[in-house]
């Protein structure tokens, strides 16, 4: 394919352009900020998990504890029933007999509801002192979050500047390039990974860096100044 020499110059540099975006663009993704940022997203997604396991916890408890504390007054008020029927039976042993046996069973399982009660408060004082911690690590993290989204925002304008200043500068070199090329050129970028031109230098392709053979430099040369490796398949500028 036959070009001027300016035409290989700006072929050149419109590779440079393309690598320089490719870095600047692997620069901002690599940032040790975005890492850290996804950690912190990573902890607060962990702590809201947790979050949300101890509302479940609490709520359980909750109601666990409304039902011991109705199941405690209904205990209480069929012991101050039959103490009454105690009080009031006089000589009827029988009766009292009776309800002396159920207020020492009543008490029996007020003992054991109150010692589940006494489990169930210890249980949500413990859950109450987990929610703060979780409610100081969310603070905390929350801060980390701002600290890292301000500084990644920071990053993201600079890098913006960057690339809209490489883009501009290819969009001119691209626009004094021969349609044709440019077709050629980015093919040739999609199968070499990136690097489309290679130039020929002590016979070798510049890109692969692989010695051509004596008759593939003639071919070549006879085809100068731009032809195509045959081992990688990129375009290879023969200025030598």
């Amino acid at each position: 394919m036959q070009l001027r020499h300016e035409d290989m110059n700006n072929l050149m540099r419109l590779q440079r352009v393309d690598l320089d975006i490719a870095r600047s663009k692997r620069e901002f993704d690599e940032l040790p900020a975005r890492k850290e940022h996804a950690s912190v997203r990573a902890k607060i997604a962990q702590v809201e998990q947790k979050a949300r396991a101890l509302a479940s916890a609490q709520k359980q408890l909750t109601d666990s504890i409304a039902q011991a504390e109705a199941e405690d007054a209904r205990l209480a008020e069929e012991q101050a029933g039959a103490q009454a029927r105690i009080d009031a039976a006089g000589t009827d042993y029988r009766s009292i007999e009776v309800d002396s046996k159920k207020l020492r069973s009543l008490g029996d399982k007020r003992t054991a509801c109150e010692k589940r009660l006494e489990k169930l408060y210890a249980d949500s004082e413990k859950a109450a002192g987990l929610r703060r911690q979780i409610e100081e690590a969310r603070s905390a993290l929350a801060s980390e979050d701002r600290r890292w989204s301000e500084s990644l925002e920071a990053a993201r304008a600079e890098y913006g500047k960057k690339a809209d200043a490489l883009a501009d500068r290819r969009d001119d070199l691209a626009s004094q390039l021969p349609a044709d090329l440019l077709k050629r050129y980015a093919a040739s970028v999609a199968r070499g990974g990136g690097v489309g031109v290679g130039v020929l230098s002590e016979g070798k392709c510049g890109s692969c860096r692989t010695p051509l053979e004596h008759g593939k430099l003639i071919e070549l040369r006879a085809h100068a100044p731009l032809g195509v490796c045959p081992n990688c398949g990129r375009l290879l500028i023969v200025a030598d």
